[in-house]
């Protein structure tokens, strides 16, 4: 037991002298660099924290904070501070003989002198000075402005001034004339007029006017600007559905909408036919040839010409024997007629070797009277 006992001091004994040293380093320590660095997880907040809390992390971070702690407080480090800075000789205060009480007036008048909690707690007490504001000294174009002024000394002893001196000297030698300054308004000439006669001028705008409108206001109304007599938008208006339509209409009102569908529909099935029927193709048999084409032609001229061979036809027996004169109508028609029939016949030449039944019609020769 005495043994085991003597290795467990013996162990501890030098686990204490290797903590003695300076930051736990011994003689015989290797230098940490050489020595493998313990890693851990640092994705993780229990790594933050085992870093942070390194012995000589820790340390360090303690020093630091006295530094910047001395500096606030003292303007610097204790240990290289001089030593009138911090000791002096106490010769005793100079109030010892004053005992006597304050007054309330005294008291007073202290606590008035004394600054309020509030400042003394927004008052700087740091003994570290501010950093300067450079950019507060600075003028900005500094350099341009340092070369205009040198190139214009070096001009002014040449005799050439700046353009502005310039012209302020060219304003004295040459001051403009002085405007007449427009009098008040309240000085402008007006014609004398009686106020209570009847041509007062200030009458005239309301002769004419309606009764109340001289009793009461004698204000027009605002005039009424072009812009709403157009219309903002060329679209037309929004038409508003029939009864019929709504979410839940009566039965009158969806029987109504439903016969006036029914008549639009009836309307442009009526319009569809009539346009199939006027460009429906003809049956084979009704067919236009060329020889219903030349009929159709020759329509009307070929009656006019087989009656004009019978002048006495349908006339007295006393027609024959006087001699009838011809009146201008007459020979105005009958020229119509014979230029009908020429035209009629000089188509049916042109037409006739192309026609197959050219024996279906003949033309009646016109007989001289």
């Amino acid at each position: 037991m005495a043994a085991g006992g003597s290795g467990v001091g013996g162990k501890r004994s030098s686990k204490s002298d290797a903590d003695s040293g300076f930051l736990g380093l011994r003689p015989t320590s290797v230098d940490p660099a050489l020595r493998r660095r313990r890693r851990g997880p640092r994705n993780k907040k229990r790594g933050w924290r085992r870093l942070a809390q390194e012995p000589l992390g820790l340390e360090v971070d303690q020093f630091l904070e006295d530094v910047r702690l001395q500096e606030r407080t003292s303007g610097g480090l204790l240990s290289e501070a001089p030593n009138e800075k911090l000791f002096f000789v106490d010769t005793g205060s100079k109030e010892k003989g004053l005992t006597k009480k304050r007054t309330k007036v005294q008291k007073k008048s202290l606590l008035l002198k004394k600054p309020l909690r509030v400042d003394l707690i927004l008052e700087n007490t740091s003994k570290v000075p501010a950093p300067k504001d450079v950019l507060a000294h600075q003028v900005p174009n500094a350099k341009k402005l340092r070369r205009k002024e040198q190139l214009w000394e070096k001009l002014a002893k040449q005799g050439e001034l700046p353009r502005e001196v310039r012209r302020a000297q060219a304003r004295l030698l040459n001051p403009s004339a002085t405007r007449a300054k427009p009098g008040p308004q309240d000085t402008v000439e007006r014609p004398f007029y009686d106020l209570w006669a009847s041509d007062n001028p200030l009458d005239r705008p309301l002769v004419g006017q309606d009764e109340f409108f001289l009793e009461q206001t004698k204000k027009k109304g605002v005039k009424r600007p072009a812009r709403l007599h157009t219309k903002p938008s060329q679209a037309p208006a929004v038409e508003v559905a029939p009864a019929g339509a709504s979410y839940n209409p009566s039965f009158e009102d969806h029987q109504t909408l439903l016969s006036a569908a029914h008549e639009v529909e009836l309307q442009r099935q009526k319009e569809a036919e009539k346009l199939e029927r006027q460009l429906a193709l003809p049956a084979t048999e009704q067919a236009a040839t060329q020889e219903s084409t030349f009929q159709e032609l020759c329509e009307g001229l070929l009656e006019e010409s087989d009656g004009e061979g019978e002048p006495g036809q349908g006339e007295g027996p006393e027609a024959g024997d006087a001699e009838v004169c011809p009146t201008p109508a007459r020979l105005a028609t009958t020229e119509k007629k014979t230029c009908g029939y020429r035209s009629a016949r000089a188509v049916a030449c042109c037409q006739r070797p192309q026609m197959k039944n050219s024996s279906s019609w003949t033309l009646a020769p016109r007989k001289k009277g």
